[in-house]
């Protein structure tokens, strides 16, 4: 695992932590912080939190696809809009 990954999980398990900790309202020295259940808890608030996170990214992922291909329709739209003025106009000059 590189560095930044391991560096990004363990900032999680850290925030997974406190979101726990937060909602049971245990302090850090309690020994209730120490137990098994807790760490499941934690291990599960971790799952929680990095779907999440990959939920975020494939939406802004799917936002840019979406406005990508809308830019991509508008243009190819300003393209047809152009070659059909320029018949409209050839018509006029040829039927003048």
């Amino acid at each position: 695992m590189d560095e930044v990954r391991k560096k990004r999980l363990i900032e999680v398990i850290d925030d997974a932590r406190e979101l726990v900790r937060k909602r049971k309202k245990i302090k850090l020295s309690d020994m209730e912080a120490k137990t098994p259940q807790f760490a499941e808890e934690v291990l599960k608030q971790t799952k929680m939190l990095l779907l999440e996170e990959e939920l975020r990214k494939r939406r802004a992922v799917k936002s840019i696809m979406a406005n990508e291909s809308r830019d991509a329709i508008e243009a190819e739209k300003k393209v047809l809009d152009a070659k059909e003025l320029k018949e409209r106009v050839t018509i006029f000059f040829f039927f003048d």
